[in-house]
């Protein structure tokens, strides 16, 4: 009876096995690969590529540059879908890399493709949602002959005291468990928090007031951050990123902010510009921090850029706000003269505030 009892509950563990080898032959039947159409368009001075999936593939994906290529991997299977211009979606299979147009061509391989564009320099990546797109900006790099001889730029550091604004406050992005992009010799959060401490130093050497978001490697959320500075009311705020290439990018947000003397803190009204009815100009201090850096660091190959973004960090505090990338260290060499005239070159841009 006892054999009999042990050869029935074998059997029905066989049978439940049974059971559940066939559910999961039958889920991965039906799960199918999901599917990223890809749409190319050139612009003056970039290639916009756009893949159009699920936002669960676009949070997970990642984008490499090595050379003249751009690798994309979804970490899963994936169906890629071509559009072209006056053509139907073709579907791209493992095999040799395919021309879409002049200097760029494609290969996919299951989970990623590689998309190689001739004389690339460097890229922006975006990951979007509603709806859901990995966005990747490739821009053209300029030959030796077109570049600007930058011999001439001046490392004479900048006057910190003839800028308007005396109270700054520096964030330094990610933190904790959140580490934004790690390079093969950095973490962006700890790279980030260096530079923040060292442009804080400089600013205290010349009396300038400078907080910091974070002072060590903790947690913030984009909400935190934008209350606390909301209630310390600096006079300026710059949020300090790493680029996912060598590129130095300055964002301002698209809703133009005026400033006037209920959002200067009333302990730094010095000037009496400041105690009048101030405009700041956050565009024209972008276009000169742009400038600057490209005349500090052009002759590096460095990509300066800047441009309108409603990001949430420049858009919801009540401060002249901007958000800055700065060249990826694996990309770009650091020492303390380099960080120096970078800090320089955004001082620089600040001393063109006032409007009007």
């Amino acid at each position: 009876m006892r054999k009999k009892n042990i050869i029935i509950k074998f059997l029905i563990i066989l049978c439940l096995l049974g059971v559940i080898k066939g559910q999961t032959f039958a889920e991965q039947a039906n799960s199918e690969p999901k599917s990223a159409t890809i749409k190319i368009g050139r612009h003056q001075d970039f290639i916009r590529i756009v893949f159009s999936t699920t936002n669960d593939y676009v949070q997970n994906s990642s984008v490499v540059i090595t050379g003249n290529i751009i690798k994309i991997d979804f970490r899963s299977p994936v169906v890629f879908k071509l559009i072209q211009k006056n053509a139907e979606k073709s579907i791209l299979k493992n095999s040799a890399p395919i021309e879409i147009t002049g200097g760029i061509s494609i290969a996919a391989k299951d989970s990623s493709c590689a998309l190689t564009v001739e004389n690339l320099n460097t890229i922006k990546v975006l990951k979007l949602t509603k709806p859901a797109r990995l966005v990747v900006d490739a821009y053209i790099g300029r030959s030796a002959k077109e570049i600007p001889d930058m011999k001439t730029s001046s490392d004479e550091p900048v006057d910190v005291n003839s800028v308007q604004f005396n109270f700054f406050m520096l964030d330094a992005g990610h933190g904790g468990y959140d580490s934004g992009i790690r390079g093969k010799s950095f973490a962006e959060k700890d790279f980030t928090l260096a530079f923040a401490k060292e442009f804080a130093d400089i600013l205290a050497k010349a009396r300038k007031k400078a907080l910091l978001t974070r002072k060590n490697d903790q947690v913030l959320s984009i909400n935190e951050r934008i209350k606390f500075v909301n209630q310390k009311s600096p006079d300026v705020f710059i949020s300090i990123h790493v680029s996912s290439g060598s590129e130095f990018s300055i964002y301002i947000s698209d809703k133009i902010r005026h400033q006037n003397e209920k959002n200067i803190s009333e302990a730094n009204m010095q000037t009496s510009a400041s105690k009048q009815h101030v405009n700041i100009d956050i565009d024209v201090i972008a276009k000169a921090i742009e400038q600057n850096i490209r005349t500090e660091l052009g002759i590096n190959g460095i990509n300066v850029r800047y441009e309108k973004l409603q990001a949430p960090i420049i858009a919801r505090v009540n401060a002249p706000a901007f958000l800055i990338e700065l060249p990826n260290p694996d990309n770009f060499t650091y020492d303390k003269r380099i960080t120096e005239k970078i800090i320089n070159a955004i001082l620089k841009g600040l001393l063109h505030s006032l409007k009007g």
